[in-house]
């Protein structure tokens, strides 16, 4: 098989194909409006991973970043089926919002715990020491000053 002759060739013969079965997987069948119209945006991070272990997406990811394009470059090229683009266009034309569910199963981080330190104060910090057998983690607190 020849390689496309044009740009538009090679997204409908390379991109569309793979953009396809990424749909499918995702949202299974067309049964929905996410499903018709995904939004994918070619510079948001969550759609370049998913896209990306595509052979020819990822090819592309690579030339979108040696080139340097910016997300508004990115947006202006990328409006062939399944694109941010053609989401838009349809939300536009019909006066609709298609929710997008990209990130809703996705539960926010797990906050680390907060640093805490414990102080003990004791009227004999000699006993203390004892009890726990080091100096390091005894905190002398003197009640004389101030």
């Amino acid at each position: 098989m020849s390689d496309p002759a044009t740009f538009s060739a090679h997204i409908t013969r390379n991109i569309v194909p793979e953009l396809r079965l990424e749909i499918f997987t995702f949202y299974g069948p067309l049964g929905s409006l996410e499903a018709q119209y995904p939004g994918l945006d070619y510079s948001y991070r969550p759609h370049r991973m998913r896209l990306g272990r595509f052979y020819w997406h990822n090819r592309l990811f690579t030339v979108f970043d040696k080139l340097g394009l910016t997300n508004n470059e990115i947006s202006a090229l990328c409006c062939w089926e399944g694109t941010i683009s053609v989401r838009e266009r349809y939300e536009k034309e019909h006066g609709i919002k298609v929710h997008d569910t990209t990130g809703d199963m996705v539960r926010p981080a797990t906050p680390p715990p907060t640093p805490s330190i414990k102080f003990y104060i004791d009227d004999d910090p000699e006993r203390f020491e004892e009890q726990t057998g080091t100096r390091r983690h005894v905190l002398y607190i003197d009640r004389s000053v101030g």
